[in-house]
C-alpha cells in the first residue's frame, strides 16, 4: 500500500496536503511482523484506522492504527454500523481539528466495541467530559430546582477555568434537546450562570432510551467538543424521575461498548430495574426517593470525578429473577452416549417446560458435539415454546468420535452466544450453557473455559462417572456447579428450575380469643401479597388460621391470581377459641398444606415458606412439629408480640434472623420489609438445579447457586442492654436509601443494666455469619463500632477476643471506664499493616523450566504489573533456585513500577541441578526475609512467598519450612503435573491455595483469576486465622502373635474413635500402624480425606502376627515416618499430634528414648495396654500416668473409649441451682466449679467450659466459646452472683442447655466428635417434668453427671444422670470437696493414681516460709556425702507467717522438673517429705492436689498440733518413714528390673 496505491502514480494527493486516511479491515490474525510496514505508513502521513472481527488480535489492530483511538475491534461484521459513525467522525473533521487530534494522538484509550471497559482509561488523566441529561417532562418540573442546585454544587467543585473539566447539559422528555454543549462554556461562572438559567423542557411522554441515543450520537461526538478521541474519560449522568415509555437497554448497551461511564440517578417514580439497565456497573446506580434527596449524593459524584476511576468492567445485569434468559444446551452427540441419548432428550425437553419462550422472554438453541460441534437451531430460530419441543423432540444422534469438549465450547461461544445468532448478552439478558457428556475431552477445555468465563457466560456442567470431574469443574462457572450422574437414566432425578423465582407461601395465623387487632393482621398479608409475582410458575399462597386447632381458609392451588388471592384475605373471618395450641398448628400444615395434593411444589424444588403471626405461648409441645417442618425442607419465619413466648418462636424459626418480635399487631408494617426480604433471599438462593439424590433439600440449596453481585459496604446495626437485639442484618438492606431509612427509623430498645459481653457473644454469633450476610470468606473487611453507656455488669475480654480471634476489627467510644473501652477495643498492636505487601518470588530455575522459562517470566510480570509499587506499599523481590538459589534483585532493590517490570523482563534462565526447594527456602529466610534486604516484617507488614516449581524437592524442606512459617511468612506454591503435590500442600500455608498447572505454559490461566483472588485478596484481608478444631491422630496397634484373638475388638475400637471425629483434609487426620517385630503402616495422615474410606480401610485390616513385641521400635518409626509434614503431619502448623498405642504385651526392646523423642516433638501419647502389658511401661510412654489406661482384656475397651475422648477434649458445661434454697451454699459450688476448672485444660481450643445458672429460668453466664483462657474462666466464675427465685424448675434449665448451650453457635464441638458433659448441682426437687428433657440430651450424646444436697431427690437426680453411679449425694455444698475426686474419675478427667514402681533415689532439700528457699536442687549434688555435708551445714530461716501452699506450689514448678533433675519423666517414683510445725496462712489443698496429679508422693510429719509433740520426737517416726519409702521400692511383678532410683524432696517450714 505504500508503495503502490498511496504513491502519487497511483492518485495520492499527499504533496497537495490532502489528508490521506487508510481505512484496514480484517477478520483474522497477521502471520507476520505488522509493527514496521505500519510504522513507515505513519511516517509517511497516512492516518491508519483499524477495524478488527472475529478473530483479528487486538495487539495488531492497535499497532497498525495510527493511535489507539484510531482502532476498533467488534465480533460481528453486522456491528459494523456502529463503527461507521465514529470513522464519519473522524474523516470528516476539518483539517484544523484533525491536526489537533494528530498530534494528541498518543491517548492511550482504546474502544473495543464488544467489551469497551474502564480499564483501559489513562488513569492518571485529570480530565473529564461530563454531560447531564435531565429528566424535563411535565412530571419533573416540580424536581427541576432541586436539580439546578445539584448540578451548580457538582460544577462549583470542578476544574473547567483550566479546560480540564468540560461540561454539557441536555434536557429530555418526548425527544432530547441540548441546553448547551462542551464548548459553549469555557469558565466555571459562565458554567453556572447556565445551569441556573434552566428552565423546564415540558413534555407529556419520557423516552430515556431516545435521549441516551441522542447523546450517543450528537453529543459524544468531536464537532460538540468532546475529546473522546484523545483518551479523555465520559462520564454521563442521567437523573430520571419516572419508568421511560421505551427501550433504554439498547442505547445503554451502546454507551457502555464506547466505554462512556454512566451515572443512572432515579428519583420519585424512577424504576429500579430500568436503572441498573442504564448504569455502567452496580456501583453507578442511586435510587432517591424524592429531588431533595440528590445533595445527599453529591460527595459520592465528586469523589468519583476527582479519583483515579478506579478500572473496574462494566457489569453485565444478571437478575436472579429476570424475565429473559438465553440458554444454549451443549449435548455429548458421540458414540460413547449413543445409550443414554434419549434421556439427555427428555431432560432438555423437561427444562424447557419450565420455560416462558419468546423473543421477549426465554430463548433456546441446542448444539451437538463429538469431533466437531453442529447447531441444530440459534437462539432466534425459534420464537414458540412448541416449535422449540418439536424439534427437540425430533433430534438424532451425531455421532463419531472423539469427544472434543474444547473445540465444542469454542464453537458456542463464536457461532451461538453472538447477536447474529440471537443473543441478547449486549443488552444485559444473562447468557447460561448447559453441558451434558459421557466421556472425558480429547482437547483442550482450559482456554475456551476461561473465554466463556470472560464474557460472563454462565456454564452448568452435569457428567456421568465415564466423565472427568476435574474437566467438568473447569468448565463449570465454578466447581458448585458441576453435578455427577451415574448414567444419563439418572437425569430423571434432576428436576430442572435453573433460575427459580417460585415461592410457596403459607400464612399461619393466630385467631385464639387472646389475639387482637386480627384485621391488622389481614392488612400485613395483603401487603405482603401485594409485592409478589403470581400466575402460571410464580408464587402461590396458602392462608391457615388456628387456635385449639388449624383450619385452612384456602389452599396453595386455590387461588392463583393476586386480586383472587387479595379478596379472599379482606373476607377472612376470624375463629375465634382457645387454648392455644401452636404445635397442633405446625403438624396441620406439614400434614396437609405443605402437599402435592393442595398445590405444594416442593417436589419441583420451588421454595417452601410459612409465616408464622403468633400472640401468645402455645400449650402444647412446639419442638416436635417444628423439627418436622424443618426435616421437609420447609423455612418458617416467625413474628410474635409481647404475649409470645420467645424462645418458642426462636425454636420454631429457620434461623434467628427469622424471628421478629414486635409490640403489638400494630407494628406488623414495621417488619413487612425484613419479611419480604427474607422471602427474597430464600428465592435467590433456591436459584439452582434441585437434586432428588441429595439427603435434604439444604444440601440441594447448596449445590449450584448462581452468581451474585456482592460489592461495597454492608451494614447491620444492633441495640442492646441487658439483651441485644437486631434492628437488620448485613444483608437486610441492599441499597443506601433502604439503610438510610431503616437507620432514621431507629428507635431506643430501652432496659438496663448493660450486659456488653454478652452483646458482642450475639454479633459475633449472630451477625459476623454468612446466613447474616457477613462475607469473612471472600475477604471482606469485619469491622464493629461498639457505642456504650455505661458499665458493663460482666466481663467484655473473652468475647471481645474472640471477635478479634475471627479477624474482627473493634472501635468503642462510650461512657464507661478507659480499662472498659480498651478491652472491648481491638488491640491494633498486632494487627498487620494491611495496606503494604512484601512479596518474593522463588521461581525454579533449572535446567527441567529452559523451555517454561518464558511463561514464567510473562507469569512474573503479568502479576507485578498489578501490584502496588510506586506509592511504596508493595515490595518485590524475584530469586532463582535450581541447586543453589540466587537473588536477581531483592525487596529494596526498586521502588518503581518501571524498573521492576523491565528488570523481570530482562530475567536470564539460570539453569542447572538438582532442584534443591529446601535449600532455596533456606536461602530467602536468611537473606531475603530480613530487614537489610528490605523486608517489613517488624512493621507488621504481610510477607508473601510465592514458589512456581516444576518437580519434586531433592532435599529436605522440613526445618526451612517451619522456619519461614515462625517468621510469618505465607507461602502460595504453584506447580505442574510433575511437582509433587504432597509437598506443595505441605509447603502451603493453607493446602486450599495450592496451585497447579499441567505444563508452565498454562501460568497464564491462574495469574488473573486464582492468583489475584486466592493470593492478593483473601490472604491479606483475613490477617487472624479463624481457629477450628482439628487433630492429627495416629493409632499404633499390637499385631504380634499374643493379640490374634482381640485384634477384631482393636479394629472396632478403631473404627468407633473414627467415628468421633470429624475427618477433612482441614480437620481430623488418621493413620493406622500395626507392629510386632517391626512397623507396617496401613495408611498415613494425609492418604484419606474422607471417613468412610478409613472406616472401610481399617475394616479390611488383617492381623499381623509375629514375635517378638518392638515397641519401642515402632515409637521411633512413627515419629520418624509419620508424624512427618510429608505424610500429613501438621505439627509445623500448630495442629495437637495424638498417638494412642494399644498394646498387648511387654516390650523386648528399650521404650523410654523412642517415647520421650516424641514427647519432645510435642506428641501426646495414650496409651492403653491389657493385662499381659506392663502398666509401668505403659506410664512412661504416656504423656502422663493418667493417660495410661489398663484393661483386662480388649473385648474390654468400648468401656475406655469416653475416658480416652475427654482425655483429648471435652466441652463442659455446669448447671447450677440459683433459686433461693442455695444462697447459703452457693459460695461452695462456685469454689467447686473452680477447683473442677483448674483440672481442664482451657487452652489451645482443648477444652471448653459454660456456666448456666437457673431457678424459674435459665441464664447464662457465658458459653463453651466465650472464653479461651482458663484464667478467664476462673475470674468470670469468682465473680458470679446467686440469682435467686423459684420455683426450681430443672426440666426447663435442661431443655435450655440442649437448645441454646450445646449447640455449634454456642461452642460445642458435638458434630466434631468432642465429648459433651453436663454436670448439675441442684438443691431441691424440681417443679417441673425432668425426664424429657434429660432423655433428649442424653440422646444427643451429652453424658451428665449430678450432685444433690440432701434437699434433691436422689432417685430424679439418678434418672437424670447417665447411669445411676453418676449420682453423687453430698450432705451439704460445703462437702463438695470431698466429692470432686469422685466427680473427675467418673467424668473421666483423671484416672485413679496407681503407685508408680520405685526405680531409684536421689534427696533434696528446700525450706519454706513466707517463700520458699532452695539450697540444693536434685541434680546438684551426685554423691551422698556432698548431700549430707550440706544439709549439717544450713542456716535457719526464720521470717512469718507460714504459708505451706506457696511452699507445695514453689516444688512442684521448680523443683519436680526435668532442668532440676527430675526425672518424673522417666518414670522415677517422685516423693516429697514434709516437715511443719503450724497451721499454713494459706491455701494447701489445690497446690498438694497439683503434686499428687504430678504422681508426687507426699509424706507429712506435723508437731504438736499435728502428729508429735516436738520435732525432738522426730527420730520415733523415722522407721515408720522408711517403711513407707521401702514399700513404694518393691517391685510389683517378678520381671521388674531391680530399683535404679527414687526422687525425694525434703521441704521443712522454718517459722518462727
Amino acid at each position: 500500500m505504500k508503495d503502490t496505491i498511496l504513491s502519487p502514480t497511483y492518485g495520492s494527493r499527499a504533496g497537495e496536503n490532502v489528508p490521506q486516511f487508510l481505512i484496514f479491515l480484517t477478520a483474522s490474525k497477521s502471520q507476520d511482523n505488522v509493527r514496521d510496514p505500519a510504522g513507515a505508513l505513519k511516517t509517511q502521513g497516512v492516518v491508519p484506522f483499524g477495524v478488527g472481527v472475529k478473530d483479528a488480535d487486538p495487539k495488531q489492530i492497535a499497532a497498525i492504527s495510527h493511535n489507539p483511538s484510531f482502532a476498533f475491534n467488534v465480533k460481528e461484521f453486522s456491528q459494523l454500523s456502529a463503527v461507521h459513525q465514529r470513522l464519519n467522525n473522524f474523516v470528516s473533521l476539518p483539517n484544523e481539528q484533525l491536526e489537533e487530534i494528530l498530534v494528541q494522538g498518543k491517548a492511550k484509550y482504546v474502544c473495543s466495541f464488544s467489551a469497551c471497559a474502564v480499564s483501559d482509561l489513562n488513569t492518571t488523566d485529570v480530565r473529564r467530559d461530563i454531560v447531564f441529561l435531565l429528566d424535563g417532562s411535565d412530571e419533573s418540573r416540580n424536581g427541576l430546582p432541586a436539580i439546578r442546585e445539584f448540578i451548580r454544587r457538582i460544577t462549583d467543585e470542578l476544574d473547567i477555568d483550566g479546560e480540564m473539566i468540560r461540561v454539557a447539559v441536555v434536557q429530555y422528555s418526548d425527544n432530547a434537546v441540548p441546553h448547551f454543549l462542551f464548548t459553549t462554556h469555557k469558565t466555571k461562572k459562565d458554567v453556572i450562570y447556565a445551569v441556573r438559567s434552566l428552565r423546564p423542557k415540558g413534555g407529556g411522554s419520557l423516552n430515556t432510551g431516545a435521549a441516551l441515543q441522542y447523546v450517543r450520537d450528537h453529543v459524544f461526538v468531536p464537532t460538540s467538543g468532546n475529546r473522546h478521541h484523545m483518551g479523555v474519560p465520559q462520564v454521563l449522568l442521567v437523573l430520571t424521575g419516572r419508568k421511560s415509555s421505551d427501550d433504554v437497554a439498547g442505547p445503554a448497551a451502546d454507551l457502555r461498548r464506547l466505554g462512556i461511564l454512566t451515572f443512572a440517578i432515579g428519583m420519585k417514580n424512577a424504576e429500579e430495574k430500568e436503572l441498573r439497565k442504564i448504569a455502567y456497573s452496580a456501583r453507578f446506580l442511586f435510587n432517591l426517593p424524592s429531588f431533595g434527596e440528590l445533595l445527599s449524593i453529591q460527595s459520592d459524584i465528586l469523589t468519583f470525578f476527582q479519583s483515579k476511576m478506579e478500572k473496574e468492567p462494566p457489569t453485565v445485569v444478571v437478575e436472579l429473577d429476570a424475565a429473559q434468559r438465553d440458554i444454549v444446551f451443549l449435548l455429548d452427540g458421540s458414540e460413547d452416549t449413543r445409550d443414554g441419548f434419549p434421556a439427555m432428550c427428555q431432560f432438555v425437553e423437561n427444562v424447557v417446560e419450565k420455560l416462558t419462550v419468546n423473543p421477549n422472554s426465554d430463548q433456546v438453541s441446542v448444539v451437538q458435539y463429538s469431533s466437531d460441534p453442529q447447531v441444530y437451531f440459534h437462539l432466534n430460530t425459534y420464537s414458540a415454546k412448541q416449535d422449540v419441543l418439536n424439534a427437540i423432540r425430533s433430534l438424532r444422534l451425531k455421532g463419531g468420535r472423539p469427544q472434543n469438549l474444547g473445540m465444542a465450547l469454542d464453537y458456542v461461544r463464536k457461532n451461538v452466544f453472538v447477536t447474529s445468532s440471537g443473543s441478547r448478552r449486549l443488552d444485559g439478558v444473562p447468557q447460561i450453557l448447559i453441558v451434558l457428556t459421557g466421556g472425558r475431552s480429547q482437547d483442550d477445555i482450559r482456554h475456551p473455559a476461561s473465554s466463556l468465563k470472560q464474557e460472563n457466560i454462565l456454564s452448568f456442567t452435569i457428567g456421568t462417572k465415564k466423565a472427568d470431574i476435574i474437566q467438568l469443574q473447569t468448565v463449570a462457572h465454578m466447581p458448585s456447579y458441576t453435578v455427577s450422574i451415574s448414567e444419563f437414566e439418572d437425569l430423571q432425578n434432576i428436576q430442572q428450575t435453573l433460575v427459580s423465582f417460585l415461592n410457596d407461601i403459607v400464612f399461619l395465623i393466630d385467631a385464639s380469643d387472646q389475639s387482637r387487632n386480627f384485621e391488622l393482621m389481614q392488612n400485613f398479608i395483603e401487603r405482603v401479597v401485594k409485592n409478589l409475582d403470581f400466575g402460571s410458575n410464580k408464587n402461590q399462597v396458602a392462608v391457615v388460621q388456628y387456635s385449639r386447632e388449624a383450619a385452612a381458609d384456602f389452599f396453595l392451588n386455590t387461588h392463583l391470581k393476586k386480586d383472587d388471592i387479595i379478596h379472599n384475605v379482606r373476607t377472612l373471618t376470624k375463629k375465634g377459641g382457645g387454648p392455644l395450641n401452636t404445635g397442633a398448628a405446625l403438624q396441620y400444615v406439614v400434614n396437609n398444606t405443605f402437599d402435592e395434593a393442595t398445590g405444594s411444589r416442593h417436589l419441583e424444588g420451588v421454595p417452601q415458606i410459612l409465616i408464622l403471626l403468633n400472640g401468645g405461648r402455645s400449650r402444647d409441645d412446639i419442638r416436635g412439629p417444628a423439627a418436622e417442618l424443618k426435616r421437609t425442607g420447609v423455612i418458617p419465619i416467625s413474628i410474635g408480640t409481647v404475649g409470645s413466648d420467645t424462645l418458642e418462636l426462636q425454636t420454631i424459626s429457620h434461623k434467628p434472623n427469622y424471628f421478629f418480635m414486635i409490640n403489638d399487631s400494630e407494628d406488623l408494617p414495621a417488619v413487612e420489609e425484613s419479611v419480604l426480604s427474607l422471602v427474597k433471599r430464600i428465592r435467590d438462593a433456591t436459584a439452582n438445579f434441585y437434586l432428588n439424590s441429595y439427603s435434604t433439600k439444604a444440601d440441594a440449596l447448596n449445590s449450584i447457586k448462581l452468581l451474585q453481585h456482592k460489592s461495597g459496604h454492608q451494614v447491620s446495626v444492633v441495640q442492646f442492654s441487658s439483651t441485644p437485639a437486631v434492628d437488620f442484618y448485613l444483608n437486610t438492606h441492599t441499597s443506601r436509601e433502604s439503610l438510610s431509612n431503616a437507620i432514621r427509623n431507629l428507635k431506643p430498645k430501652g432496659g438496663r443494666p448493660y450486659y456488653t459481653g454478652t452483646a458482642l457473644k450475639f454479633v459475633k454469633d449472630n451477625v459476623f455469619t454468612q446466613n447474616a450476610g457477613s462475607r469473612h470468606l471472600d475477604g471482606a473487611y469485619q469491622i464493629l463500632i461498639v457505642v456504650v453507656g455505661g458499665r458493663s455488669r460482666e466481663s467484655v475480654h473473652g468475647p471481645a477476643s474472640a471477635l478479634q480471634t475471627m479477624g474482627v476489627m473493634t472501635f468503642a467510644i462510650g461512657l464507661t471506664d478507659n480499662a472498659e473501652i480498651q478491652g472491648i477495643a481491638s488491640q491494633t498492636d498486632n494487627q498487620p499493616d494491611l495496606s503494604k505487601r512484601d512479596i518474593v518470588f522463588l521461581v525454579d530455575g533449572s535446567d527441567n523450566t529452559r523451555n517454561g522459562f518464558q511463561a514464567i517470566r510473562d507469569f512474573l510480570y503479568s502479576v507485578a504489573g498489578k501490584l502496588n509499587v510506586e506509592s511504596a506499599k508493595d515490595r518485590i523481590s524475584v530469586i532463582q533456585f535450581s541447586n543453589v538459589a540466587v537473588a536477581n534483585f531483592y525487596l529494596n532493590s526498586f521502588t518503581k513500577k518501571e524498573d521492576v517490570l523491565n528488570s523481570i523482563k530482562g530475567l536470564n534462565h539460570k539453569g542447572g541441578r538438582p532442584l534443591n526447594t529446601g535449600k532455596a527456602l533456606q536461602f530467602v529466610k536468611n537473606n531475603i526475609f530480613t530487614a537489610s534486604s528490605g523486608s517489613r516484617y517488624k512493621e507488621k507488614v504481610p510477607q508473601i512467598l510465592v514458589l512456581v516449581s516444576s518437580g519434586r524437592s531433592k532435599d529436605t524442606i522440613d526445618e526451612p519450612l517451619s522456619a519461614l512459617k515462625d517468621i510469618g511468612v505465607q507461602i502460595f506454591p504453584v506447580g505442574t503435573r510433575l511437582s509433587d503435590k504432597r509437598e506443595l500442600q505441605n509447603i502451603s500455608f493453607d493446602s486450599s491455595f495450592t496451585l497447579a498447572v499441567s505444563e508452565l505454559n498454562d501460568l497464564p490461566l491462574i495469574q488473573d483469576f486464582e492468583f489475584s483472588k486466592c493470593i492478593l485478596n483473601n490472604i491479606i484481608f483475613s490477617p487472624v486465622p479463624v481457629k477450628t478444631s482439628k487433630k492429627d491422630v495416629v493409632f499404633l496397634l499390637d499385631g504380634t502373635d499374643g493379640t490374634r484373638n482381640g485384634f477384631p475388638a482393636m479394629k472396632d475400637f478403631v473404627q468407633r474413635l473414627v467415628e468421633k471425629l470429624n475427618i477433612t483434609a482441614n480437620k481430623d487426620r488418621v493413620s493406622v500402624v500395626q507392629y510386632s517385630r517391626e512397623p507396617e503402616v496401613h495408611f498415613y495422615l494425609n492418604t484419606y480425606e474422607r471417613k468412610q474410606d478409613i472406616v472401610d480401610t481399617v475394616r479390611g485390616l488383617r492381623h499381623k502376627g509375629g514375635r517378638p513385641l518392638n515397641t519401642g521400635a515402632a515409637l521411633q518409626y512413627v515419629r520418624d515416618n509419620v508424624f512427618t509434614p510429608s505424610s500429613g503431619s501438621r505439627r509445623l502448623d500448630g495442629v495437637p499430634q495424638m498417638l494412642i498405642l494399644l498394646s498387648g504385651g511387654r516390650s523386648f526392646d528399650n521404650v523410654y528414648t523412642p517415647a520421650s523423642s516424641l514427647k519432645e516433638l510435642g506428641v501426646q501419647i495414650f496409651a492403653i495396654g491389657t493385662r499381659s502389658a506392663d502398666s509401668t511401661e505403659l506410664q512412661r510412654i504416656s504423656k502422663d500416668p493418667s493417660s495410661a489406661v489398663s484393661v483386662s482384656e480388649f473385648t474390654d475397651l468400648p468401656n475406655v473409649q469416653q475416658q480416652l475422648l475427654a482425655a483429648v477434649e471435652k466441652d463442659v458445661v455446669f448447671l447450677l441451682d440459683g433459686s433461693d434454697g442455695t444462697r447459703n451454699g452457693f459460695p461452695s459450688m462456685k469454689d467447686f466449679v473452680q477447683r473442677v476448672v483448674e483440672k481442664l485444660n482451657v487452652i489451645d481450643d482443648k477444652d471448653r467450659v459454660a456456666v448456666v445458672q437457673y431457678s424459674r429460668e435459665p441464664e447464662v453466664h457465658f458459653y463453651l466459646n466465650t472464653y479461651e483462657r482458663k484464667q478467664d474462666v476462673l475470674d468470670t466464675v469468682k465473680g458470679l452472683t446467686h440469682k435467686g427465685g423459684r420455683p426450681l424448675n430443672t426440666g426447663a434449665a435442661l431443655q435450655y442447655v440442649r437448645d441454646n448451650v450445646f449447640t455449634p453457635s454456642s461452642g460445642s464441638r458435638r458434630l466434631d466428635g468432642v465429648p459433651q458433659m453436663l454436670i448439675l448441682l441442684s438443691g431441691g426437687r424440681s417443679f417441673d417434668n425432668v425426664y424429657t428433657p434429660a432423655t433428649s440430651l442424653r440422646d444427643l450424646g451429652v453424658q451428665i453427671f449430678t450432685i444433690g444436697s440432701r434437699n434433691a431427690d436422689s432417685t430424679e437426680l439418678q434418672r437424670i444422670s447417665k447411669d445411676p453411679s453418676s449420682a453423687i449425694a453430698v450432705s451439704e455444698f460445703t462437702d463438695l470437696p470431698n466429692v470432686q475426686q469422685q466427680l473427675l474419675v467418673l467424668a473421666g478427667f483423671t484416672t485413679r493414681p496407681e503407685t508408680p514402681t520405685v526405680l531409684g533415689m536421689l534427696l533434696r532439700m528446700p525450706c519454706s516460709i513466707r517463700e520458699p528457699e532452695v539450697h540444693f536442687y536434685l541434680n546438684t549434688y551426685e554423691r551422698k556425702q556432698d548431700i549430707v555435708d550440706t544439709v549439717r551445714g544450713l542456716r535457719h530461716k526464720g521470717g512469718r507467717p507460714l504459708n505451706t501452699g506457696a511452699a507445695l506450689q514453689y516444688v512442684r514448678d521448680n523443683v519436680f522438673t526435668p532442668s532440676s533433675g527430675s526425672r518424673r519423666l522417666d518414670g522415677v517414683p517422685q516423693m516429697l517429705i514434709l516437715l511443719s510445725g503450724g497451721r499454713s496462712f494459706d491455701n494447701v489443698y489445690t497446690p498438694a492436689s497439683s503434686l499428687k496429679e504430678l504422681g508426687v508422693q507426699i509424706f507429712a510429719i506435723g508437731t504438736r498440733s499435728a502428729d508429735i509433740s516436738e520435732f525432738t520426737d522426730l527420730p520415733n517416726v523415722q522407721q515408720q518413714l522408711l517403711a513407707a519409702v521401702e514399700s513404694v521400692a518393691v517391685p510389683s511383678k517378678p520381671e521388674t528390673p531391680t530399683v535404679l532410683g527414687m526422687s525425694v524432696c525434703f521441704i521443712s517450714a522454718a517459722s518462727i
